[in-house]
Parts: structure tokens; sequence; C-alpha cells
């Protein structure tokens, strides 16, 4: 197990910048999702980790140890850095047994001390002792899968990088193999980078998300975080689904609540504070209402326009200008709960039976994309409902 930390690293490849320069802290023991669409630089990062491409500037280091420093000339090679890797490919010797597949990697390192016994350990944490003697080909997809992560951690690295490892795998074996592997990780207690382009392995596995975008980090926290308080309408598109508001906030939800004044406390002790970011349209302000003991990442109310909304106490947007607002399918209600909710007229247009639930998608007025809301009933194509939300449930982001 090891801290993982990386300093200014970077790297190009012509004049694509496909890694900008990263400041990243792991902690040890930490299951880190890496997650974002094909070119955005989680593979390239996975890579400048594992030794297989040497970054333009930087440090990396695993613990104490320094395995890369641009500046000074050091690049360990990948055999030297200890790492356990999972790839895409599994990258299974066909004409060697299990037992030797998983034994290769201490071969290798010439690490053969109870070699037998570290197999078997690694093989029954996968639940495939009785299987040491076959060869790959007689294995399913997901006994294959197994035999890779035991190969990885049977010497038991550092840290373990996993490279989009399920995504061959068919869905009902992917839903099963990622609780497993989480499991198995977090009991061996390593610390672990796994990239994917795939948002509910990411939220599920990690207990920490980077979601990527052309080689920039554009959030990094906690699963629920990312998804219910994104940073960017990127993110909170790539990240679920957002239904946004394509019409001037102030009529669209006309709630009545006046800002307060600036700089002043309310009844209830908490600091307000007013906000006007750099870039925004027309001047516009929000005016946040903020506990006063409230750190970063806790969420505040917001009243810009006449309208409450929700947002990071760390981001500051201004509705009139560069700020996007939008509110999750979930919390779109075909009938009102008793709070004080809005009700916004619109038109079923496309309806989609999936087991547990219909998918609906609704054309409204104030929204250029069709809305998509869930409901435990059909509803015929062509019929006018009432899509009922609370104000507070809008996130709002820069754009």
């Amino acid at each position: 197990m090891a801290r993982l930390v990386l300093q200014g690293v970077s790297k190009r490849f012509g004049d694509v910048q496909a890694l900008a320069p990263l400041d990243l802290e792991i902690a040890q023991g930490q299951f880190v999702g890496v997650l974002g669409p094909s070119g955005c630089g989680k593979t390239t990062l996975l890579r400048c980790l594992a030794g297989l491409e040497l970054p333009d500037t930087g440090q990396i280091r695993f613990g104490e140890r320094t395995v890369v420093n641009v500046e000074a000339g050091v690049q360990e090679p990948p055999q030297r850095r200890g790492l356990g890797m999972v790839f895409q490919d599994l990258a299974l010797w066909p004409h060697l047994t299990v037992f030797e597949n998983v034994a290769y990697t201490l071969r290798a390192r010439k690490d053969t001390a109870d070699l037998d016994d570290r197999v078997h350990d690694a093989l029954a944490k996968v639940q495939l002792p009785i299987h040491a003697g076959r060869y790959p080909h007689q294995l399913s997809g997901g006994q294959q899968q197994r035999v890779a992560f035991a190969r990885a951690v049977v010497d038991r690295p550092p840290v373990l990088l996993m490279d989009e490892p399920l995504s061959a795998l068919d869905a009902a074996l992917r839903v099963d193999l990622r609780a497993e592997l989480t499991a198995l990780t977090r009991s061996l207690g390593l610390t672990a980078v796994y990239v994917t382009h795939d948002q509910h392995e990411a939220m599920s596995m990690a207990d920490r998300i980077l979601v990527m975008q052309d080689g920039f980090v554009r959030q990094d926290g906690p699963p629920e975080t990312v998804y219910q308080r994104p940073t960017s309408r990127f993110v909170a598109d790539f990240i679920g689904r957002l239904n946004t508001l394509d019409r001037p906030l102030s009529s669209v939800l006309p709630v009545g609540a006046a800002a307060p004044a600036a700089g002043s406390t309310n009844g209830d002790g908490e600091q307000e504070r007013t906000a006007s970011p750099a870039g925004t349209a027309d001047g516009g302000e929000v005016r946040a209402v903020v506990p006063a003991d409230t750190a970063d990442h806790r969420r505040a109310d917001v009243s810009a326009d006449d309208v409450h909304a929700r947002i990071d106490a760390s981001t500051e947007v201004a509705l009139t200008g560069n700020g996007v607002a939008g509110v999750r399918p979930e919390k779109v209600h075909l009938t009102a709960n008793g709070r004080d909710m809005v009700a916004l007229p619109a038109e079923v247009e496309l309806v989609s039976y999936l087991g547990d639930h219909y998918e609906l998608r609704c054309r409204l007025e104030l929204a250029d994309r069709p809305w998509v809301v869930m409901s435990d009933r059909r509803i015929e194509v062509g019929e006018r409902v009432l899509l009922h939300l609370a104000p507070d449930d809008l996130i709002v982001t820069e754009q």
C-alpha cells in the first residue's frame, strides 16, 4: 500500500495536450475512479503511472519513493515500480495454466519464496482454486477476469491500476464482478486507480472520482458530490442525466424570493455574500446565503432573478450570464408531494418500458431538449402532463 502523489505531470503528443499539468494526491488505501469520454486523457494518466509513457513534465511518487522526476532525469521502468495492473484485454498467456498465469508475475521478479502458497491464496480470494490446472480458453469471461485480478495482486503491490477491465463482459456479469473487485480491493487495503468511461462503474466502485475532459480534471470528489453538485455543464451531463432549463430563470420559476442584502447577516445567524464572476453577462450577481460554519464542500441557498436554487458553496455563478440550471430525472415528479413545488406543462413524446419503471421523454416549451422523467405507470404518447419539481432540487453550474 502506498500514497500516490503527482506534481505537475503533463503529456503532449505533437500538438495535442493529452494531459494538462496535474497535481494529484491519492491517499493510501483509496479507490479512485478516473472517468471521462474517449480522448479525455484518462488512459494517458494511467500509462504515465504505470511507466508506459514518460511525462513531459512533473514528478510521480509512490509513498516516499520517487519513480518519475522529469527535471532530474528519473524514470523507473514499469517492471521496477512493483505495480499491479489489470488490462482491458486481460493479457492472459493462452499456453499457461491458470496457476502459471498467476505465478508469472512472481517468477518474472524472481520472487519465488512460498510461490505455491501465495498463488493458491490469490486464487482462493477470487474463488478459483479448483481451476488452477485449467487453461484460459477453458474458462468463462468472468473467470478469466478473476485470473487477471489474482495475477495483479498476488505479490501485494503498493498500487493497483485497472484499465477498463470489465468492458468486454456482458451487462449482468459486469454488475456482479464490479462488486467482487471492489470488495477484494478494499479487503486487501490496496491503493487503486480505476480507469473507465462507464459512469455506473465509477460511481459504484470508487470512493473518489476524477472526471476528465480534454486532458483536464474537471471535477474531483466523492461520487455523491460529483453527482449532486457538479461544477460544470459537462460534468452534469456526463455523470447521469440532466434536464436543463433553457429560458430565463425568472420566467421559468417565478417563486418570488427576494435576494438578501450583500455582506449582511440574516436572522438565522447565516453569513451572506455576493459574487460577481468574471465574464458574466450584464454584470449579473448571485447572492448566496451560506451558514457561517459551512465548509466549502457544503451546499448553499442561492437567490438570483427571483429564483431559489442550490449551488456548491465554493462555486459562484451568475444565472443571468454564464450559469445553467437543470434537474435530475429522479427529482421530477408527475404528482406534487407536498413540498413547495413548481408545475411545468409538458407533452409525452416517447414511452420506454424498462422493467422496474417507465421512462418518459417529454417536450416542454421552456427546454430545448426533451426531458427524461420516470414513472411507475404507463402514460400514452401525446398525453399532456404536469412535471413537478422543487426549486431546491435545481442543480446550478457554470456553462
